[in-house]
């Protein structure tokens, strides 16, 4: 057979050869860049582990901080200034009701305000008072 007639085969050959080692070096290359991806993937969650530990020890310091600096308060709506107002508006005379109003807490607190320090309703709170009148 004359020579003339392999070239296509030899082309196609040297074509398929030139495929694979290309397919080849590409497995490798891809291998690699997989490799590379795998590295970063696992320092950034150690880090990020690392990270939420930190958070974690954080929060805890600051949840045991607050407790320590935190006084107790109760959850009603009275605290020192507003029992002191109230107080002070009661022995003025006002009535309850509109003391109550006024500070914007719930008549019942005010009611046991007034049995605690077992304060007496004054009479101006019984009506208004007039000119001139004797206490």
């Amino acid at each position: 057979m004359p020579p003339h007639l392999y070239l296509p085969d030899l082309a196609l050959a040297a074509g398929l050869l030139a495929l694979a080692g290309w397919m080849v070096a590409a497995r490798r290359d891809r291998q690699k860049r997989e490799a590379a991806w795998r590295r970063q993937l696992l320092a950034l969650d150690r880090e990020w582990r690392l990270r939420a530990e930190q958070l974690e020890q954080r929060l805890e310091q600051l949840a045991a901080d607050t407790e320590k600096e935190t006084p107790w308060r109760p959850a009603g709506g009275f605290n020192r200034v507003k029992r002191t107002e109230a107080l002070f508006m009661l022995r003025r005379g006002d009535a309850p009701a509109s003391v109550a109003a006024a500070l914007a807490i719930p008549r019942n607190e005010l009611d046991l305000l007034v049995r605690i320090q077992d304060l007496q309703p004054a009479p101006a709170a019984r009506g208004p008072k007039k000119p001139g009148a004797a206490p």
